[in-house]
């Protein structure tokens, strides 16, 4: 079940593939971690369709709307109520659900608590590598190798932008401190 575990980051590394590329992509998931794209690729948007559950109930509106990354609402729970789950069974599942949403929101917390520098340096470094992986795997025609100029240009405009020396500096603060002993 090893494929299971990790379909999140294979969607993940597809969808940063055609962000690379610049392909329109639209996609409809329950995966939370897609929402980080549009933290790390300013082309990225996040929408989710609209639903009113002020009473309680699923309400259905099919608007789409924008999204935020931690916009987090748990139909499924709501819905397994609807179809008359045992409360022990849903109130159990809620709880887990808290859990790992509260997981998820330290570490984006602790991400973004570092300044935008170290944000921008992993995305630099994560494109460039998709790049690399995609030049691998066969992008080594003419056109591709076209695309893979101006992709690098763009990456190196981008790397130069970053302040090497801040950046070095909240690295460091970031790091833990090893005593000598």
């Amino acid at each position: 079940h090893i494929r299971r575990a990790l379909i999140h980051v294979h969607v993940m590394q597809i969808c940063e593939e055609l962000m690379t590329r610049g392909s329109a992509t639209l996609l409809a998931t329950h995966f939370p971690q897609l929402g980080e794209l549009a933290v790390l690729y300013p082309q990225a948007r996040l929408w989710k369709l609209q639903v009113d559950t002020t009473a309680g109930a699923l309400d259905f509106r099919w608007l789409l709307q924008p999204a935020a990354a931690l916009d987090y609402c748990h139909y499924g729970l709501m819905l397994a109520e609807a179809a008359g789950m045992p409360a022990s069974v849903v109130a159990e599942a809620r709880r887990i659900a808290e859990m790992l949403e509260e997981t998820e929101r330290r570490r984006l917390e602790v991400s973004a608590s570092v300044s935008g520098l170290w944000a921008a340096a992993a995305s630099v470094c994560s494109r460039l590598a998709v790049l690399a992986q995609q030049w691998r795997s066969g992008g080594a025609t003419a056109e591709g190798a076209e695309r893979a100029v101006q992709l690098l240009r763009g990456l190196q405009q981008e790397a130069l932008a970053v302040p090497l020396g801040e950046l070095q500096r909240e690295l460091m603060w970031e790091m833990p401190q090893v005593s000598e002993e």
